[in-house]
């Protein structure tokens, strides 16, 4: 019978496909074997020979000291030969000792993995043999991976139990406890204990090296920390009125990182680079600009998408990647030193307000610390053990760590303490006196001997910030519907007195839970009896299903399902918001999804504490900032913190543009303005742009590239009959004013037509475009206001509405054909 070959499956630690063609390794007799542990513990019998030589040395010596010892001149000579015998000796022990010991190392390790990677397959069932190489695939790598974390864990265990016995001498030197001369002495005196002390540094330095090769930060903490401020400096060199430019940096940092290791901002790069003339700011200027992309044109790019693309120029091997993310899922910042703890109950630090570098109003200002919410009382704890250095404020102290570290706290009673007092990590500092905690955070600099502000962000162990991207030229197009319920929201909010960006933080809270629509119920969208009919609405039946009703059995705390805008609950904790909206809409005698009635019950009718809320975000009493508030509202009135928040966030700023636009006299919804103007625009113009107009070419001399306005205008104009001659005579958008001459029979004035050319550099019809814009006029209201059908900067086959008051046309040069 032949042997059966052993059966190689892929399994946690190999990474192959299982094939009938697997070769394999006859298992090795016992000889073979000896030899492998004869191979691998070789070194450590040359280690145990230094031992018996210095034996074999002293014997001799003693001997030689008896035969002479006797004569003072003789005796002085073997004093000073033996001297010099035994420092020679002592060098060539050192010598052999550290040549040994790496040959030992190196070899256990090597051959080591022959050994259990044989005993592996011998327990999987596979014989006692060697994985062919074929087979190995991911195996080694997830091997790698495993020994990553396996140096993380010995790392933690190694810090939190110091060594003992012969490391208390080391020990005590480098804690300061013990005096360098005496600690000399003991090694000196000793030649096997300087030699144990040799092993021990290079143990150390070996596996210091090995867990920062692991790291996926490299940089100290100013050097990290000077480098997220030069592109937090881009970003609020870039940001205007129009746009908000938040890149999410972290990703940048890692990667940095990982190219260019503990690199200094300001340095240039290195010497193998193509471009060693430049410095690391001018690299990650361009980096700043491949995710953002360049004005006017800015368009966002995902850093991961660039890792992923092989011709970007910041490309990453997919293993490599996949390698670095491992990392950085399982590391992070931790590397760092300094961590601190939360300072409040949570898993995820939620910050507002980012440190870096911002714009306010045209002017770069640092802001040295971070911003995260909180509710008025809220227990705030120690994040770092400390003393009290120094009550700054009724508000605000500073604790300092061992001379290390220092951490100003902003916005928590400081009644308890009076300076000098010692505080655990985690006990008790104060109540919080608002609604938002700033955090500052300084670390010792030993080279310069002072302080440096740092990124508090780095040293918590999860955070998540609320501060996003922002576009003047991203498409934000509410469907009509929606677009009407936003409006008649803001409209009834606003003349209370309350403010756009605290109303706009609360329809982004609202248009995540029930899409702006007052008529919506928790599991209305399932089929019926759980979904809706045109009778549910008033049914009390159906209105009073719970959790178990509406996700087969699940969510028993949910007693009654959530109805209207904010999705109003009864809960078996005792909430009953749910029959508080019912009775309130009866006590006023109207429907319980009547829109009005429950702004009216969000302000007068729901529990106090959420009026309170409510009245808070919408006056901005608790922040400035749109993400601010949306955050606040959500964690106090939606009591769900962290749920879905950047969705939430980028609702309520995509609203507040929305309403700015509007309030300028701009309608960005371009499905809301066709869906008002295309019947009309049919009827003055006999018809609408075609899907060739859109997205094809079908008019000759059209030579721009599908993603200009001009592409569009030549294409919608010369659809209307207008002889436009071609985009390279006419120019840019804001040429097409000058150039209006080249079309045959073209007049000018600012007294808009339908069917007209619209030319301008000026805002907003041009939005703050250095080479202006060009739209074609499609309808003009009674009241001078017009529309315009145009492509925005940035999109591509496809274009967009909007209508202008009668006071933008005397900056718009309008091109007018008599046909």
């Amino acid at each position: 019978m032949s042997e059966k070959k052993p059966n190689f499956k892929k399994g946690p630690l190999e990474g192959a496909e299982e094939t009938p063609e697997a070769k394999t390794e006859e298992t090795p007799s016992i000889e073979g074997q000896a030899d492998i542990s004869q191979k691998s513990f070789q070194g450590a019998s040359r280690l145990a020979m230094l031992g018996k030589q210095q034996l074999r040395w002293r014997a001799k010596s003693a001997i030689m000291n008896k035969t002479f010892g006797g004569e003072d001149i003789l005796q002085e000579g073997m004093r000073q030969h033996g001297n010099y015998r035994q420092a020679k000796m002592h060098y060539r022990i050192a010598k052999s000792f550290t040549k040994h010991s790496v040959k030992f190392v190196s070899s256990g390790g090597r051959h080591s993995y022959g050994a259990v990677n044989r005993s592996y397959n011998y327990i999987r069932g596979r014989g006692f043999v060697r994985t062919p190489e074929e087979f190995k695939g991911n195996g080694r790598k997830q091997l790698a991976k495993n020994l990553r974390n396996a140096q993380m864990r010995f790392k933690a265990a190694r810090e939190s139990k110091k060594a003992e016995e012969g490391l208390s001498y080391f020990r005590a030197l480098l804690m300061g406890n013990e005096k360098k001369g005496l600690l000399l002495k003991v090694i000196l005196t000793n030649p096997f204990t300087y030699l144990f002390f040799v092993a021990i540094l290079m143990f150390m330095m070996f596996s210091t090296i090995s867990l920062m090769s692991q790291a996926p930060i490299k940089q100290d903490d100013f050097q990290l920390s000077d480098s997220w401020t030069e592109m937090t400096k881009l970003d609020a060199e870039h940001s205007d009125s129009g746009n908000s430019f938040f890149t999410p940096i972290d990703n940048i940092m890692y990667f940095m990182n990982n190219q260019f290791d503990d690199y200094t901002i300001t340095d240039n790069l290195p010497a193998s680079s193509s471009n060693s003339n430049k410095t690391y700011q001018d690299y990650v200027t361009t980096l700043w600009g491949a995710i953002n992309g360049a004005s006017p044109d800015y368009k966002i790019t995902n850093l991961s998408s660039l890792e992923k693309d092989k011709s970007s120029d910041y490309y990453i091997d997919s293993d490599d990647l996949s390698d670095l993310n491992d990392r950085i899922n399982q590391i992070g910042y931790q590397e760092l030193d300094h961590q601190l703890s939360f300072p409040y109950g949570t898993t995820n630090l939620i910050i507002t307000r980012r440190y870096g570098d911002e714009n306010v109003d045209g002017k770069i200002q640092l802001n040295n610390s971070i911003e995260t919410p909180v509710m008025l009382g809220q227990t705030i704890v120690a994040p770092m053990t400390g003393t009290i250095e120094s009550i700054n404020s009724d508000s605000s102290l500073t604790l300092l760590n061992d001379k290390q570290a220092r951490l100003t706290l902003s916005g928590v009673t400081t009644s308890r303490f009076w300076g000098g007092e010692v505080v655990p990590e985690g006990s008790l500092l104060g109540q919080a006196t608002g609604n938002n905690l700033s955090i500052r955070y300084e670390v010792y600099d030993s080279s310069s001997k002072t302080y440096k502000t740092v990124n508090p962000g780095f040293y918590f162990p999860a955070v998540t910030y609320t501060q996003f991207t922002t576009l003047a030229s991203d498409k934000f197009n509410p469907d009509a519907a929606m677009a009407s319920r936003a409006q008649a929201f803001y409209d009834y909010f606003s003349k209370l007195g309350y403010t756009k960006a605290g109303i706009c933080a609360i329809l982004g809270n609202l248009q995540v839970e029930s899409s702006i629509d007052s008529k919506r119920a928790e599991g209305d969208y399932l089929a019926p009896p759980v979904g809706a009919t045109d009778s549910s609405w008033d049914d009390p039946a159906w209105l009073a299903m719970g959790g178990p009703d509406i996700y087969n059995g699940d969510y028993p705390n949910i007693v009654h399902r959530g109805l209207g805008y904010g999705q109003w609950t009864d809960t078996s904790d005792g909430g009953t918001r749910h029959t508080m909206l019912l009775n309130y809409a009866s006590a006023k005698g109207k429907k319980w999804y009547d829109a009005e009635l429950q702004m009216d019950f969000m302000l007068n009718g729901d529990v106090p504490g959420a009026q309170v809320v409510v009245r808070n975000t919408a006056s901005a009493q608790v922040d400035s900032t749109v993400a601010g508030l949306t955050v606040y509202f959500l964690n106090n009135w939606e009591g769900n913190p962290g749920n879905k928040v950047q969705l939430r966030v980028t609702d309520a700023q995509n609203w507040y543009n929305y309403f700015t636009s509007k309030e300028a006299g701009q309608v960005t919804s371009g499905d809301a303005v066709f869906q008002e103007y295309k019947d009309r625009v049919q009827a003055t113009l006999g018809s609408l742009p075609s899907d060739e107009v859109i997205s094809g070419n079908p008019y000759p001399g059209n030579t721009s590239p599908t993603w200009q306005c001009v592409f569009y205008a030549f294409n919608r104009a010369r659809q209307l009959g207008i002889p436009v001659p071609s985009t390279s005579a006419m120019g840019n958008g804001g040429q097409w004013a000058g150039h209006y001459m080249a079309i045959p029979g073209a007049t000018v004035s600012h007294t808009p037509q339908a069917g007209d050319i619209a030319s301008s550099y000026s805002n907003p019809f041009a939005s703050g475009d250095q080479y202006g814009h060009v739209a074609i006029v499609e309808f003009v209201n009674p009241d001078g206001s017009y529309v315009v059908s145009e492509e925005s900067a940035g999109t591509s086959n496809s274009y967009e509405w909007r209508v202008l008051p009668a006071s933008t046309a005397q900056e718009v040069t309008f091109i007018h054909v008599s046909k």
